[in-house]
């Protein structure tokens, strides 16, 4: 489960008459984890695991508006921001087997830097549409993710 609660005010147009607008923006993040022990027939015994991950974000966003002829609009907007985890991020599991306990900690990057892309058309028809890019980009990791948004009105 995961929350994400980010402030942003407009602080600037791009220029006279554009559709480009400057945003900054501040945020928290907070990400809970949750899975129960379990044991494999004749293998690994694995104990119940939780971890909270809270993390501060500062960035800017640029987003444009564009209205389109059919009552449709097309806004594409770039993210950059930089993340700083608070508590957590230290994760540690472990595992016993034939009587014997292993632990495994995963650090996750302290800071990293975070870049979105997307783009929407919204009220094309009976429907909204965005295309999303979602990077991350630590000193020990790097993750990629994206995904299609598809919603129509019947």
């Amino acid at each position: 489960m995961t929350n994400d609660l980010r402030l942003g005010y407009v602080a600037k147009e791009i220029g006279e008459g554009s559709h480009w607008q400057v945003i900054p923006e501040v945020g928290l993040n907070v990400g809970y984890i949750n899975r129960g022990g379990y044991t494999e027939d004749n293998g690994f015994t694995y104990g119940d695991f939780s971890h909270t991950v809270v993390e501060s974000v500062v960035g800017i966003r640029f987003k444009g508006e564009y209205h389109r002829g059919d009552g449709s609009t097309f806004i594409p907007q770039l993210r950059l921001g930089w993340a700083h985890i608070l508590s957590g991020e230290d994760i540690t599991i472990e595992q016993s087997w034939g009587g014997t306990t292993y632990s495994f900690t995963e650090s996750l990057d302290r800071d990293y830097l975070v870049a979105d892309l997307g783009l929407s058309l919204c009220k094309y028809g009976n429907m909204d549409l965005s295309l999303n890019y979602g990077g991350r980009f630590g000193s020990n990791s790097t993750t990629h993710g994206g995904w299609l948004r598809l919603e129509w009105k019947f």
